[in-house]
């Protein structure tokens, strides 16, 4: 990574999410711990907390801890909503 401004990568980014989703809404209006984030009592959240704490305890560096947590708990986010009954919600059908 280099010294610019992360939110502005991130703002660009999310803006070519936005054009390729077309009528999709985005998930980024959604209210945690609502889909695609997990419940904060999720036990898999729980369990990457652990990890990650212990993982800085024995010496890993604190942004790369960081940013084992964030990737995982990113994915167990988008299990948690499919297991809500979000699915893939771009393939749903309007009524």
């Amino acid at each position: 990574m280099n010294d610019q401004d992360p939110w502005q990568a991130a703002e660009t980014h999310t803006w070519e999410q936005d054009m390729k989703r077309g009528d999709w809404e985005t998930q980024r209006t959604a209210h945690m711990p609502d889909p695609p984030w997990p419940e904060p009592t999720n036990p898999i959240l729980a369990a990457l907390l652990h990890d990650a704490r212990n993982n800085i305890a024995d010496g890993m560096p604190v942004d790369l801890a960081m940013l084992q947590l964030a990737t995982h708990c990113w994915f167990e986010g988008g299990i948690d909503s499919y297991d809500r009954g979000q699915h893939d919600a771009r393939n749903q059908t309007q009524p």
